[in-house]
């Protein structure tokens, strides 16, 4: 009488299995319109670093000092990149620039933010994507359907 009972067992865990799979197969992967057409480049003080993931790099928008990017990196994940310009009286090296990437399922749930902060000036860029109707958290405010940034 086991035998019986164990191959029910066995077909139901098959069967919740290839359910929650399927499941996971249909949803829609996240998007960001404005990286349809990226063509944005970073301001020239920035555009010698190496490591930022520059790939569909999309300008997102600016607000006070902070301008935010949108891009990906060699991993596919879906990054935000932040910058504060070289101060009016600073010596041209006191910019700033910080970058933050997250895989698929993160974005597709939260975004992807960065905060950037130095020399007593500081800021954050949130990227969404297109759709979201999730929190904004307090304090950040949103510049468009795809970014909030908090000064």
């Amino acid at each position: 009488m086991r035998k019986p009972k164990l191959a029910i067992l066995a077909v139901a865990a098959v069967s919740a299995a290839t359910l929650t799979l399927t499941g996971c197969s249909t949803s829609a992967s996240p998007h960001v319109a404005l990286m349809d057409e990226a063509d944005a480049q970073l301001p020239e003080w920035a555009q010698h670093l190496e490591d930022l993931p520059t790939i569909n790099l999309t300008y997102l928008g600016e607000t006070g000092e902070i301008t935010a990017y949108a891009g990906r990196n060699d991993d596919d994940e879906w990054c935000v990149i932040a910058t504060l310009p070289p101060t009016p009286d600073g010596d041209g090296d006191d910019w700033l620039v910080s970058n933050s990437c997250v895989p698929e399922a993160q974005f597709a749930g939260y975004g992807a933010f960065v905060t950037v902060n130095g020399g007593g000036r500081g800021g954050g860029a949130h990227l969404y994507p297109d759709r979201y109707t999730g929190t904004i958290e307090e304090g950040w405010v949103r510049i468009n359907d795809n970014l909030a940034v908090r000064e």
